[in-house]
């Protein structure tokens, strides 16, 4: 699609005034911006700072001037005009604001290219790890404490891409922000208490187009940012993304998409209607909760296999060094694996008749020693313990009733999905096979999944380039039903049932049946 950012700079020639054409500053300037066909000017506003400032600004290097001019979904309004018309490199910002980590995008605006990209942990991590206790953070520390966290998560992550890209922050002039509905609100210090309280509503769903020196941003003070709308309160804008970059509410397919992050949004439907729903999965695939846990980055074992007759490791890093600790991946291949070799029972219980060099007692708990400390990079055993099994059974658990109960709700069953979508930042690892034998994904056709990456920060990036599809994401948001998960007796059982390797009924997973 045809690159339409926010905020244009517009570098306009016009003619001096003369006795024969005497109409006023304001028409000169906007009769050049009509000529240039950029913008409509006929919804064009000028506000009373701009107006004090131009009579000299117009004069100053002889009628040669730049007008910085917002595109709104209504209108359009001149922020800035400047003095010469030499154009400079517009550069944009997307970003995937997450509860457990932030990515950023650096983009040269005149052709797409991504110049730089970065990501880190979300600062808010110190205040709880999933969003109710950031919530509940907020209503004892203050909304802006936390909203200057993420904010200094972000302008931290800014000035690694501007360092590596050798830009200036003042050229980034747009920026798209993706996030839950709670990191949205705390990020622009709007109340968010009434999130977490029946009937669960946020103060704003779908935001005006704002203005980066007014959130904080290391951008142009200028910058037109957007922020990607959201259907609920515990349903954001990060899935509204990921949705524009699936796609699969164009198509006829019946889709099932997850997203495998600590809020594990889900959606289900095709182009003709959508269902939303949010199943609380918890941070444990990102790290959270979990000894010896991190995110899929430099380091993280990613790949784990166990030799059946010797209980031996095998294990892959991220970059291909020492260990630093264990993903999301690792921890469903190591689950797996275990289960399989009768490390663990169904419960994720130690077997007790097993004597084994890398099984010990660590702090009361029973534990598997995936590396040892000369292996690592930490000099200490890397281990897995019960307390680490149970958590990622209970995210895999919420995970797979949310699914379960959302095809219920709409009279559907597993074998009527014709595609599973699984996006977050370990899946590039995640092993199918795997995650199907721990009861994460549904035991279907393995030709029907399919893996994005990271399509929150991939959907601003398309909203960041497209005002097409910024009104697309507007209206995916107002197209998607939420179903709500919190009072649903349904789910309660259906997570209990799914506390178990793979599941409490082992005939919902006929291939994990044969090979155990």
């Amino acid at each position: 699609k045809e690159i339409s950012p926010m905020l244009l700079e517009i570098p306009l020639e016009l003619a001096p005034p003369t006795l024969e054409d005497s109409v006023s500053d304001i028409d000169r300037l906007t009769r050049g911006l009509k000529r240039t066909g950029c913008c409509d000017v006929e919804r064009l506003s000028v506000g009373l700072g701009v107006m004090r400032d131009l009579a000299n600004i117009m004069r100053d290097d002889n009628w040669n001037v730049t007008a910085y001019v917002m595109r709104k979904k209504c209108s359009n309004e001149v922020l800035r005009v400047e003095a010469g018309n030499g154009r400079s490199k517009s550069l944009g910002l997307a970003v995937d604001i997450g509860t457990t980590s932030v990515v950023v995008y650096l983009t040269d605006m005149s052709d797409g290219s991504v110049l730089a990209a970065a990501s880190g942990h979300n600062r808010q991590a110190s205040c709880g790890d999933d969003v109710i206790n950031r919530i509940v953070c907020a209503e004892k520390d203050g909304v802006k404490k936390l909203g200057n966290m993420v904010l200094a998560t972000i302008n931290g992550l800014i000035n690694e891409v501007l360092d590596s890209s050798g830009a200036d922050y003042r050229q980034i002039r747009n920026v798209v922000l993706s996030g839950n509905t709670v990191m949205t609100h705390l990020l622009l210090k709007i109340e968010p208490r009434y999130i977490r309280r029946a009937p669960y509503i946020p103060t704003v769903s779908e935001f005006p187009i704002l203005r980066g020196g007014a959130i904080g941003l290391k951008v142009s003070p200028l910058a037109a940012v957007f922020v990607m709308p959201g259907p609920a309160g515990y349903v954001g804008g990060d899935i509204v993304s990921g949705l524009l970059y699936a796609g699969f509410h164009r198509e006829e397919l019946l889709t099932l998409f997850i997203d495998v992050g600590t809020n594990g949004e889900i959606v289900l439907g095709n182009k003709d209607w959508l269902m939303t729903a949010s199943c609380s999965a918890g941070p444990a695939f990102e790290g959270g909760g979990v000894r010896w846990g991190m995110r899929a980055e430099e380091g993280a074992i990613e790949k784990i296999s166990l030799d059946p007759d010797t209980l031996e490791a095998d294990c892959s890093t991220v970059g291909d060094v020492p260990p630093r600790g264990i993903c999301g991946s690792g921890m469903i291949d190591l689950i797996s694996e275990m289960l399989l070799t009768g490390i663990i029972d169904q419960s994720g219980k130690f077997a007790t008749d097993i004597s084994h060099p890398r099984i010990k007692r660590e702090k009361d708990e029973t534990a598997y020693v995936v590396e040892f400390a000369d292996k690592t990079a930490m000099d200490a055993d890397i281990i897995f313990t019960e307390s680490d099994i149970d958590n990622i059974i209970r995210s895999k658990g919420a995970v797979y009733a949310g699914f379960t109960v959302l095809l219920n709700q709409a009279g559907l069953d597993f074998s009527m999905v014709e595609r599973v979508v699984i996006t977050g930042g370990f899946g590039q690892y995640l092993d199918m096979e795997r995650a199907i034998t721990i009861g994460l994904l549904p035991d279907i056709e393995r030709s029907k999944f399919q893996y994005l990456g990271n399509s929150s920060v991939a959907g601003a990036y398309m909203a960041l380039l497209s005002d097409e599809y910024r009104r697309e994401a507007i209206q995916v948001s107002n197209s998607m039903t939420y179903i709500d998960f919190s009072s649903n007796n349904q789910f309660m059982d259906e997570f209990t049932s799914a506390l178990f390797l793979p599941h409490t009924n082992v005939d919902d997973f006929p291939s994990v049946k044969i090979r155990q």
